[in-house]
């Protein structure tokens, strides 16, 4: 992570000037607009069924705020970096789909598809509508997009859309259906968007299913919902692909996702995020609380394996049974291979049922769970892991265990049937008997893990945490961060569970204990006056105080270079020093090394002294970053 510091030396010796290309057409739609003229004024505008008819590549169509009654499909494409874009122009919630006495089947307030007799929807965006009022649906969502037959559908992201009361049977909230044999959907992002009060049980309220390969779910919330939140499928009985020939929702990533109560009331079986049978997809960042199931990583279809799954870094907390359940749904039928479960929390789940485990594990191979902290509640029996037959090569290391009043000798339930072999003496009990009897669990520990405050939902590692430093170096970890966006690897190892403890995390608390740290955080300028956060912290200023900053400057004269004093103990930060001889050109990161001077009330100054150059002039710009 960089974090830019202002120019300590700086001449500007005029103005560059940079042509792109000409702006896209810009048309406007309001809730009288009609079909006439080509709604390039707000004086002639379009209809919103117009424009999702007549927008050509490059458009972006400004929807003014109203009521728009009815179900829409937008029936045109954009291109490829052409894309058709259709804007909700004003506050948040003012451009309103309302699909009030509409009836809903195999359809969407918004609808968006290819098939043989239209055959492409490519390059469109739908950015910040709201969509509401979608009542006695049978299979209807807010928004769908559909493929079939030998349709294309690709390159769609849809941004900021707020949809909820779908209300009947299948009504859902957002639905992609790749359907066709012949070209799978792609490049489909889902981004800041909100799905709440929705039915869709018994199906789910954002989906991804059938042949779809590439999409996005990012920070979006899905909320107050009868059935499963997210769910990535692949095999479901009568859809027309072959899922044998990997034609499943494969290739995706979700991140930084919010999903809290998703509740069925008739078979309590409700994941917040599901994957069943879907295959190469990433879950990170993500927050699942209050539903009946934290994440399911399972497989319900005959002949299908859900596999190379990474979930990580996420916060599974307060959910009716399970955290995680992981594996096929029956002897008979899928299974759950190769996934990596890593660095996430799962934190007194089981709210509805004192014996629901939090790991639940059944049907699968070769699955690896490291790195994790798993935290039950301190009732009678504290359930932390619960695997049946059908298990092979599962592996467990470096996790963290612990419910409050336990010891590894005497608390919790773990149970590992396949080493049930003597009815009479079950596996496992407590933590010390799981690891003896099954050997799992190297470089596991049985502690607290002392988090900063887990009464306010702060789970922030403290100094003093076991969890630091614990865990096991993961291939590629170090391109990796925590749940803040922070590198992985500070320090000889990675910590265990969802946050990587930096010196940075204390001073940060003391100067914003309400706001919590990122690397974007640590990029702003809290009090104005030129200097960011992190510079602040290197320099041991007051980042709230704008007369408060870091001392540096150019050398005095007939010196050349500059100076910066920084605290002498910042060990997780640095000074680096960037030169060039235009600006416009970019910089060179310089390999001037610098020359510390005496350590002085806790402050030390930093030289870097230019030699002698060509050229009229040379630039100097100081840059911190947390180090690697």
């Amino acid at each position: 992570m960089k974090v830019p510091l202002p120019s300590l030396l700086l001449i500007l010796c005029g103005l560059l000037t940079l042509t792109g290309p000409a702006a896209a057409l810009t048309r406007y739609v309001t809730v009288a607009g009609g079909t006439a003229g080509t709604g390039t004024t707000l004086a002639q505008p379009w209809s919103l069924a117009k424009a999702f008819s007549s927008a050509v590549a490059g458009d972006v169509v400004l929807v003014q705020p109203g009521i728009y009654n009815g179900k829409f499909e937008i029936t045109v494409s954009g291109t490829l970096g052409n894309p058709i874009t259709f804007r909700a122009d004003g506050a948040a919630g003012t451009v309103i789909v309302d699909g009030t006495g509409r009836p809903g089947a195999n359809d969407g307030l918004i609808f968006i598809r290819a098939s043989n007799s239209k055959p492409v929807a490519q390059d469109l965006a739908v950015e910040g509508f709201t969509l509401r009022n979608f009542r006695n649906v049978n299979d209807g969502s807010g928004i769908r997009i559909l493929c079939q037959g030998n349709g294309l559908v690709q390159r769609i992201a849809l941004r900021r859309c707020v949809i909820h009361d779908i209300r009947g049977t299948n009504a859902m909230g957002i639905t992609v259906y790749g359907m066709g044999s012949t070209n799978a959907i792609s490049n489909i992002t889902i981004e800041g968007c909100e799905i709440a009060h929705c039915d869709p049980s018994p199906s789910e309220a954002l989906v991804f299913n059938g042949n779809v390969d590439g999409f996005k779910i990012i920070d979006s919330l899905v909320r107050d919902c009868n059935n499963i939140g997210i769910d990535l499928i692949g095999g479901e009985p009568g859809f027309p692909v072959a899922p044998a020939a990997g034609k499943v929702a494969r290739n995706g990533l979700v991140r930084g996702c919010t999903v809290r109560n998703i509740i069925n009331p008739l078979n309590i079986a409700a994941a917040g995020i599901y994957v069943d049978g879907g295959r190469l997809i990433t879950i990170e960042h993500c927050l699942v609380e209050n539903s009946d199931f934290g994440m399911e990583i399972g497989c319900e279809n005959n002949g299908i394996i859900t596999d190379q799954v990474v979930v990580r870094n996420n916060i599974l907390r307060n959910n009716r049974l399970n955290a995680l359940v992981v594996g096929g749904a029956d002897a008979a039928f899928g299974r759950v291979n190769n996934c990596r479960f890593e660095h996430n929390l799962f934190y007194q789940n089981g709210t509805a049922d004192v014996y629901a485990t939090e790991i639940f594990i059944q049907y699968g191979a070769g699955n690896v769970f490291e790195n994790n902290i798993i935290h039950p509640r301190a009732d009678v029996l504290p359930s932390f892991l619960y695997l049946i037959g059908g298990n092979t090569n599962q592996t467990f290391r470096n996790n963290l265990w612990y419910s409050p009043g336990g010891s590894a000798a005497s608390d919790g339930d773990f149970s590992w049937i396949p080493e049930e072999t003597n009815p009479a003496d079950p596996c496992c009990g407590d933590y010390q008997s799981f690891r003896a009897r099954t050997g799992q669990d190297a470089g596991g520990l049985y502690a607290a893990p002392m988090f900063v405050n887990e009464g306010a939902g702060d789970y922030h590692l403290t100094p003093g945490s076991p969890a630091r430093n614990a865990g096991n170096a993961i291939a590629g970890q170090a391109l990796l961060v925590d749940l803040d966006g922070m590198s992985r690897l500070q320090g000889g190892a990675p910590d265990i569970g969802p946050d990587e403890a930096w010196p940075v995390d204390a001073w940060w608390r003391t100067h914003f204990p309400a706001l919590a740290i990122s690397s974007a955080a640590l990029a702003l300028d809290a009090d104005g006056d030129g200097v960011p956060n992190l510079l602040e912290y290197l320099g041991g200023s007051v980042p709230g105080q704008a007369g408060s900053r870091p001392g540096f400057g150019p050398l005095a004269w007939p010196a050349a270079g500059l100076f910066f004093e920084k605290m002498a103990s910042v060990p997780d930060a640095e000074l680096r020093i960037f030169t060039t001889a235009d600006p416009a050109s970019g910089w060179t990161l310089s390999n001037l090394s610098a020359v510390p001077g005496p350590v002085v009330s806790g402050r030390q100054r930093l030289e870097w002294t230019v030699p002698t150059f060509t050229g009229p002039r040379l630039f100097l710009r100081g840059e911190a970053r947390l180090r690697p």
